[in-house]
């Protein structure tokens, strides 16, 4: 640990250095499990960089200005998880991944002057460091408000259309395992049906513990947050390349989904729609749930 955590800070020191001797980089904020104190870096997690610079491009388009840093295995760009932006993320050697976020200076002012995003205030709610601000345009940052709005808790109308669509994906997973699809049908069942599952978890959560609840983001340590009864049931709830251990893990993720979906109703005063469920149930047991 403290091996790894050298090696970080010697790389951020490098990167100041870098952006203290390029006139475009008016300022470089350090965040993630680097800067914050709630859940900090361990031996294995990157180092979040943003780079806010008059000519994003160059970061962009190629990369000659990563050999100043040190020395890099491989690289490639991406979409931000938010702000809709660009990253370069890199992998330096000793394994040293740092997500170097590409913010356009116009950006940064447009934000200041007219409000921070709901995004942009959960990604550094949780903690971020300005290593340069040449223009002391982050002077108050630290002052400013980052905590989001509390969510709110899904309409009827979104809760039902919700588990309808679980519903409609749990037959459509069924009718591809029939026809042998195999990748298609473990897509589904440990792609978008999982992706709808944590939905559901961080509405539970927030529903039995209150809005301000922290549910943090795509599954982050959901064993700590999440009802205990989750991490248990998702244990069984991934399937192998196999189909009828796709459909083994498939009725698992069903049986999780719907508990949690029955108390989410209950709690939030929403009806739960059995009657249909069961109809959809007694057909696809009927014609499609063979794979025993």
């Amino acid at each position: 640990m403290h091996d790894t955590y050298e090696k970080y800070e010697a790389l951020i020191s490098k990167i100041a250095v870098f952006a203290h001797e390029r006139e475009d980089i008016r300022a470089v904020i350090v965040q993630g499990s680097r800067a914050r104190e709630d859940m900090p870096a361990d031996d294995w997690p990157d180092l979040d960089v943003s780079i806010i610079t008059t000519a994003p491009e160059f970061y962009i388009s190629n990369e000659t200005w990563l050999s100043q840093l040190g020395g890099y295995w491989l690289t490639f760009t991406e979409n931000t998880a938010v702000g809709g932006g660009k990253e370069r993320r890199v992998l330096f050697e000793d394994g040293l991944d740092v997500d170097f976020a590409v913010i356009p200076y116009e950006f940064v002012r447009h934000i200041m002057l007219n409000g921070i995003p709901e995004d942009v205030k959960y990604s550094l709610g949780r903690g971020f460091r300005i290593l340069i601000d040449k223009d002391g345009a982050f002077k108050d940052f630290p002052g400013t408000d980052m905590k989001p709005a509390l969510p709110e808790p899904p309409s009827g109308r979104e809760y039902l259309e919700f588990v309808n669509d679980f519903i409609y994906h749990y037959v459509w997973t069924l009718k591809k395992l029939n026809r042998k699809e195999i990748w298609a049908a473990i897509g589904c069942s440990d792609g978008y049906l999982k992706v709808r599952l944590l939905k559901l978890i961080e509405w539970h959560s927030r529903a039995f513990n209150g809005r301000g609840y922290d549910t943090w983001h795509a599954g982050r340590f959901i064993e700590k947050w999440a009802d205990p009864r989750v991490a248990e049931g998702l244990k069984h709830s991934f399937g192998h390349f196999d189909q009828k251990d796709i459909f083994r893990s498939l009725k698992e993720t069903y049986k999780l989904f719907r508990m949690l979906a029955i108390e989410v109703a209950q709690k939030l005063d929403y009806d739960y729609p059995y009657e249909n469920e069961q109809k959809v149930l007694l057909w696809s047991g009927e014609k499609l749930e063979k794979l025993q």
